[in-house]
């Protein structure tokens, strides 16, 4: 889970090497409980097999909002409850905010034309590796 090299190294400058890129923090929303542990959040770095540290100056949290949320921050919980019912526990400015985002972005007709035309893609690209495979084993 570390971030594509495309966008890696636009973070460079002309001559700069890999390892003098700034520190980068990737934050992945999941429906899926990944590791099978119930955590919400799970913070993964880049380390070999035998345990040294890759200096990749990436961290990347996964974070799975059906998760046990305890010990989380009131904000974060109540974001994370925000994706899954869209009905957080506190109204707070931070999740003011989201919401209003929210808001926005489902009520913009470009935005939801541009997510039906990539969902055509993406569905279009599905029935296409399906038929393929399909092809393939038969």
């Amino acid at each position: 889970m570390t971030l594509p090299i495309g966008l890696a190294t636009e973070m460079l400058k002309k001559g700069q090497s890999y390892r003098q890129r700034y520190s980068t923090c990737v934050i992945m929303i999941t429906m899926y409980d990944y590791f099978g542990d119930g955590k919400a959040i799970h913070k993964i770095t880049s380390r070999s097999q035998d345990g040294h540290k890759y200096p990749d100056k990436q961290t990347t949290y996964l974070i799975y909002p059906y998760g046990d949320l305890t010990g989380l921050p009131r904000d974060l919980q109540d974001f994370l409850k925000l994706l899954i019912t869209e009905r957080p526990t506190s109204d707070g400015e931070f999740i003011t905010m989201v919401k209003e985002f929210m808001i926005s972005i489902k009520t913009s007709g470009k935005m939801r034309y541009d997510f039906m035309r990539l969902q055509d893609k993406l569905m279009d690209a599905y029935e296409e590796a399906y038929e393929e495979a399909y092809d393939e084993a038969y």
